[in-house]
């Protein structure tokens, strides 16, 4: 009878500890909406510190770069067709690119701006889980184009899991506008991320996630007429993600892409530390 006694005490000594430390678990799942759904997006990079070095024979040329782009886009969700491929449209309301190179010895620096407006963009989902996008615009233009990959590589991501997770858990992430930063001039990249879940923070009836991602890509290529080309790419970010509303409210970025070539007796240098913000808020 005392083993018996003994044995249910311990029994719910482990039921009482077990409950102390279970640990809530959530569902952060890749956003989904509802045909008709409008998401507004902003978003401001800026890299105002820029170093650059040029070196042609034994002569060193120094240099800084700035660059600053704003987008504010409107993201829509249309009606699926037959439940087997979904399709949204891209209000690229605006898009302002400025970049700013000033070498040593050069009494102004070169200035670049591009300013477009008012481009459709439609992007259709196959069965393959993977975005492609096409312009409902006959102004194409490298731009534009450029603007096209950016935002089916952002769509293409894979951050979460579609599992439950505690806070604590992290896990494997494909970083897809961090390859895709990197395979635009290399063809040789290796990319890995991943992602923590930090805390959960109560907002009125919504349960806000807020999650720490790192993310490393290397590569590089070799060839006759591009020469020697290295690059690396460093992130670490801070994403809030509405459980509720199933949408990835705020991110914010601090990167460092380093890149080399060597083609001949020249070399070029580029360190480009920059930050990304992104905020999102459903419109309709």
């Amino acid at each position: 009878m005392l083993l018996i006694t003994r044995s249910i005490i311990l029994l719910f000594a482990c039921v009482c500890i077990n409950s102390l430390y279970a640990q809530d678990r959530y569902l952060l799942s890749t956003p989904s909406f509802d045909p008709g759904t409008v998401i507004k997006i902003q978003v401001e990079a800026s890299a105002p510190d820029g170093v650059l070095l040029q070196q042609i024979g034994d002569e060193d040329k120094h240099g800084t770069m700035a660059v600053n782009k704003k987008y504010d886009l409107e993201r829509k969700t249309l009606a699926v067709v037959d439940k087997k491929e979904t399709k949204i449209h891209y209000n690229i309301i605006r898009v302002k690119t400025e970049v700013e190179v000033h070498y040593d010895g050069e009494s102004a620096p070169h200035k670049n701006v591009t300013d477009f407006s008012d481009i459709q963009i439609t992007g259709k989902k196959n069965q393959s889980d993977e975005w492609r996008f096409e312009v409902e615009d006959k102004r194409m233009n490298p731009e534009i184009e450029s603007l096209v990959s950016e935002l089916q590589a952002y769509e293409n991501r894979k951050w979460f899991t579609n599992q439950p997770v505690s806070v604590g858990d992290s896990w494997q992430i494909y970083p897809a506008f961090t390859d895709f930063v990197m395979t635009r001039d290399l063809k040789k990249v290796e990319t890995e991320g991943t992602m923590t879940l930090l805390k959960i923070n109560k907002k009125g009836k919504d349960n806000i996630a807020a999650l720490k991602f790192n993310a490393e890509s290397k590569g590089w290529d070799n060839n006759v007429e591009k020469g020697l080309r290295k690059a690396s790419f460093e992130t670490q970010g801070l994403l809030q993600y509405s459980i509720n509303q199933r949408l990835d409210t705020s991110l914010v970025i601090t990167s460092r892409l380093e890149s080399f070539v060597q083609k001949e007796d020249s070399t070029v240098s580029v360190v480009l530390p920059f930050t990304y913000k992104v905020t999102k808020s459903v419109v309709k």
